[in-house]
């Protein structure tokens, strides 16, 4: 399997790039994802320097990936006492799951500014260093992050990640492999109580388009699309689930290339889950309190072909 080369944005466009689900701590936590049958990156410290030469400060939190050949999926935990850990805490305190939503661009401090210019007042650009390891040695992840202050997303942490390296740093051939055929992070589903104005305010985050899609708005970039719908609606796409805690940020849908296969191997590892609608959807309990949405990779848009069902 290549690593894709469309991994990162081009000048202009917008990428939904990975979500993280926030854990309590790592070995339970990596264990669960790989009976999935996910392969998972080395658990591996979040650093950051305020500019360029700074040192790099140890931020309170780590994670562990599972790098898909579009996007990918973090496991975030807290390892020390600062404010991100902190932070992070306060957010798992609400329920177990997807707390991190995270777009990537290419122009970080063109992006920063035009969000300067439409008032949404975003903070200082952070600049996150990290090491990943591979199968040639370790590497070393550099980028810019464009965030607003926290109190504008009761959803969780949402953020634009503009890359600094090249994709073959994170996205090796030996990580991108998974016994469950996971190949590509397509589409998220959020449950809020306007799904209207949600929408439109992370449509101008990331200064794309919002459309209407019956009781959906839907948030469309470049590649991935984010879904809202108010809490009437859910259980048409996840049926059967409990909602923790409003809002929430429900699902991630994830493309897999043989979905009997990946059945199968959910079956021999007893793992519980459903079919729907065309979808496999582990259950909630089994995936750290995050919802999957399996699908066939011919099908990204998920969502809209689920609203299509009787």
């Amino acid at each position: 399997m290549s690593v894709n080369p469309h991994q990162f944005p081009n000048s202009g466009e917008v990428f939904l790039d990975h979500a993280a689900i926030f854990v309590e701590e790592f070995e339970h936590s990596g264990a669960a994802l790989e009976r999935l049958g996910f392969t998972l990156t080395p658990l591996r410290m979040h650093t950051s320097a305020l500019k360029p030469g700074d040192p790099l400060t140890t931020l309170g939190t780590g994670n562990r990936c599972a790098m898909l050949r579009s996007g990918m999926l973090e496991v975030m935990g807290a390892t020390g006492d600062t404010p991100m850990a902190q932070q992070l805490r306060g957010q798992l305190a609400r329920y177990p799951g997807l707390h991190l939503v995270a777009f990537s661009g290419a122009q970080a401090a063109d992006h920063h500014a035009a969000l300067e210019t439409d008032g949404l007042a975003p903070l200082p650009l952070a600049r996150l260093r990290r090491t990943q390891s591979s199968a040639d040695g370790d590497h070393i992840i550099a980028a810019s992050i464009i965030r607003l202050d926290a109190a504008q997303w009761p959803e969780g942490r949402v953020q634009i990640v503009c890359p600094e390296m090249s994709p073959d740093a994170m996205w090796h051939p030996s990580l991108i492999w998974h016994a469950n055929g996971a190949d590509r992070f397509s589409e998220m589903l959020m449950v809020v109580d306007d799904p209207a104005s949600r929408a439109a305010h992370f449509g101008r985050f990331v200064q794309r388009p919002v459309r209407r899609a019956g009781q959906r708005h839907v948030l469309e970039t470049e590649r991935g699309r984010v879904h809202f719908v108010s809490v009437s609606d859910v259980l048409r796409y996840l049926p059967g689930v409990v909602i923790p805690a409003l809002p929430w940020i429900a699902a991630l849908a994830i493309g897999a290339h043989d979905l009997g296969a990946l059945q199968a191997l959910l079956a021999q590892r007893n793992v519980a889950f459903r079919v729907h609608g065309g979808t496999v959807q582990p259950e909630p309990s089994e995936t750290l309190g995050a919802c999957f949405v399996f699908h066939d990779l011919t099908d990204d848009r998920v969502f809209d072909a689920l609203d299509e069902q009787p």
